[in-house]
């Protein structure tokens, strides 16, 4: 043991201890502590320890894990997870996961997933896909579908197709067809059609043309004809 000038030293079998005012650092065989001011270091093989005013800092081969007031850093081999408050944040080569409160979002290469109570949005080089509960939602490049408890709604550039529960309606350009159970309605810019069960009636401009087995009627303003297979023409 040996002092001068307020710095002592004790050394024994491999151990060594330095005091100084404010400074104390051990050493034996590869372990080595320094303490000073409110910094505690710790340092074997390939491990350090690091501690300070409410912040720990652990340093061991790849991995480095980093606390204070409640913030957690792990980081080892290119991967990063991050922990505060509930929240939870994962990057790894390309790879980001966010977690808080029930709220899950997955990005990587240009695909996003994010999930929350039973809704998830996936989004990927202009496709976007929700879902939720019985809803689904699809758009890309100009198509919209939506699905939901039986209906089916398709939209593109002017088109919509409408589908539920027999019924189909498509419309597009001033032009829209119905189709339910044996009818079919077409409408586009004053002509109607109307077809079903061997009914076919024709309405355009003031002229109607009803056509129902074997019988047609044409009515126009100040004219109507009438002519059946059996009978022909009826005046």
């Amino acid at each position: 043991m040996g002092t001068q000038g307020g710095l002592m030293v004790v050394t024994q079998a491999g151990l060594m201890v330095v005091v100084q005012p404010g400074l104390m650092v051990v050493v034996q065989a590869g372990l080595m502590i320094v303490v000073q001011a409110g910094l505690i270091i710790v340092t074997q093989a390939r491990l350090m320890f690091v501690v300070q005013a409410g912040l720990m800092v652990v340093v061991q081969a790849e991995l480095m894990v980093v606390v204070q007031a409640g913030l957690v850093v792990v980081a080892q081999a290119g991967l990063m997870v991050v922990i505060k408050a509930g929240l939870m944040v994962v990057t790894q080569a390309g790879l980001m996961v966010v977690i808080q409160a029930g709220l899950m979002v997955v990005v990587q290469a240009g695909l996003m997933v994010l999930t929350q109570a039973g809704l998830m949005v996936v989004a990927q080089a202009g496709l976007m896909v929700v879902a939720q509960a019985r809803l689904l939602v699809v758009v890309q490049a100009g198509l919209v579908v939506v699905v939901q408890a039986g209906l089916i709604v398709v939209a593109q550039a002017g088109l919509m197709v409408v589908i539920q529960a027999g019924l189909m309606v498509v419309a597009q350009a001033g032009l829209m067809v119905v189709v339910q159970a044996g009818l079919m309605v077409v409408a586009q810019v004053g002509l109607v059609v109307v077809v079903q069960a061997g009914l076919m009636v024709v309405a355009q401009a003031g002229l109607m043309v009803v056509i129902q087995a074997g019988l047609m009627v044409v009515i126009q303003p100040g004219l109507m004809v009438v002519a059946h297979l059996s009978y022909g023409l009826v005046w």
